[in-house]
């Protein structure tokens, strides 16, 4: 279960780390199995082997990982930042060449206008380690609130220019908080940060 602080800190900035909250068993298991994945996917779409690949929905195609939303460490928090009777909208799995260039430029999860009454959250679990140097996740902390989340709108084009052309600032150099990480911890954040 979540700490109030913890929750806290979800409401306030949008996204919480919980470090090392799979063991390295679990994560060569999972790891394992979307690999499996990946790969059939790769095989079917004729993609070599760094091609960036992304498939969605991902874990509904495995029943090993469909164990994942309903253990305890994963429905436990979502439940406790969502409540009771929140719904399940799917997953995606991403992995290849764009998850290493150490480049994605910085977006809202859920870009259009914000609906404050309808909260939506996203788990996320790198499986290799990942820094500020490497690529991790950058957060701008409190984006999911308005009026934040509507100021920076302009940045969703998701165009390698589109922080300068907005902020006179290349994407790296905007204020933002790297959410580096190693295999077994896991990110949840609000879907409009």
């Amino acid at each position: 279960m979540l700490t109030p602080q913890q929750l806290a800190h979800f409401a306030t900035f949008g996204f919480l780390l919980l470090p090392q909250l799979f063991e390295r068993e679990e994560i060569a298991a999972i790891q394992h199995e979307s690999a499996l994945l990946w790969q059939a996917e790769r095989q079917r779409r004729g993609l070599d082997e760094q091609a960036y690949l992304s498939v969605a929905p991902f874990i509904e195609r495995s029943p090993t990982l469909m164990r994942l939303p309903i253990d305890d460490r994963i429905y436990g928090a979502i439940e406790a930042i969502l409540g009771q009777g929140f719904l399940w909208s799917g997953s995606e799995g991403n992995t290849g060449a764009a998850m290493q260039n150490q480049f994605h430029a910085w977006h809202s999860d859920r870009c259009g206008e914000a609906e404050p009454d309808y909260r939506r959250a996203k788990v996320m679990i790198y499986l290799t380690p990942v820094t500020k140097d490497t690529g991790c996740l950058r957060v701008i902390p409190g984006s999911h609130k308005l009026p934040m989340y509507r100021e920076l709108d302009g940045l969703n084009q998701q165009k390698e220019d589109t922080s300068r052309q907005v902020f006179g600032m290349a994407g790296q150099d905007l204020p933002g908080f790297p959410l580096e990480t190693t295999p077994g911890d896991v990110i949840i954040f609000d879907h409009y940060i």
